[in-house]
């Protein structure tokens, strides 16, 4: 989104809990599994390396970024607060942004140009966290059902259909038979949506409005492609033409689909990011 400029965006826009169980004193989750959602940093006494990685990314200033705020902000006066907290498709730049906010309902009310304040003056210091922890690991299930979203891949999958878990507070992991305690879900079997690329593309795909768009014929316009391109690419398509490459750089791939997990959040990557052959991403002029 950063390479649009404000006035472009909103044209395109325009277009278009319940209480913890007890537990004892020496459980070591006490005072973590008693609140909504946890901040990022009781995270980190169990899970150090994943805390630094979460927070030197996007994803840790997704709700208190500057340019977010300020296209937000301009997004709310151009459209009269179609998109504010008390408009018609309420949020919806926000809540990828801080998911936390938008169940917590901390986002503002427009009221008229002169009070439109940057969102995260609006946040509890939990909802500044933006795409924290609990954004994707109190995720319950992928919401595809949206018919504005059924498209091109007919999945549904785009602006913000995420279900975020707010009755157990118990949070989910791709691995099979979790160590038991009290803050984790503890199953027999792993949660694989969480390794799977809809997870991602739950906020990785943004379409707008109720306008048909021409061009396609689909029943909205897209703003971000992400998701839908990663679909179509030789990553998961095993009969793309530049298929082999992917086989030659990801040896353990042995013809399976990889997923964002794979490259974003390996425990084993294969190299450095800067490493990754150019070939096989989109590039201006590439068609």
């Amino acid at each position: 989104m950063l390479g649009f400029k404000v006035g472009s965006l909103i044209a395109i826009l325009l277009l278009g809990l319940s209480p913890a169980k007890s537990h004892s004193a020496e459980d070591p989750h006490k005072g973590i599994i008693d609140v909504d959602f946890a901040d990022p940093e009781t995270c980190q006494n169990c899970h150090p390396r994943q805390y630094e990685e979460w927070s030197s990314s996007s994803h840790a200033y997704g709700a208190i970024s500057p340019t977010f705020n300020t296209f937000e902000m301009a997004v709310r006066k151009a459209t009269k607060g179609r998109f504010a907290n008390n408009g018609i498709q309420a949020n919806f730049c926000s809540k990828c942004h801080s998911p936390t906010a938008e169940l917590l309902e901390e986002f503002p009310d427009y009221v008229d140009d002169e009070s439109v304040r940057p969102v995260r003056e609006s946040l509890s210091e939990v909802s500044k966290r933006g795409i924290s922890c609990d954004s994707c690991h109190r995720v319950s299930s992928i919401d595809d059902t949206e018919v504005l979203e059924e498209g091109k891949l007919g999945d549904g999958v785009a602006n913000t259909s995420i279900v975020l878990d707010t009755r157990t507070g118990m949070r989910r992991g791709p691995l099979e038979d979790p160590v038991t305690n009290s803050f984790h879900a503890v199953s027999t079997r792993s949660y694989e949506y969480m390794n799977g690329d809809m997870l991602c593309g739950a906020c990785h795909d943004v379409r707008i409005g109720y306008h048909e768009d021409v061009g396609t014929g689909q029943p909205f316009r897209r703003l971000e492609n992400l998701y839908t391109e990663f679909q179509e690419s030789p990553y998961v398509n095993l009969d793309h033409p530049l298929r082999d490459q992917v086989e030659a750089y990801h040896p353990l791939t042995g013809g399976k689909v990889v997923t964002c997990q794979d490259c974003h959040m390996s425990l084993y990557p294969v190299g450095e990011v800067a490493e990754y052959p150019t070939d096989l991403v989109a590039t201006q002029g590439s068609g």
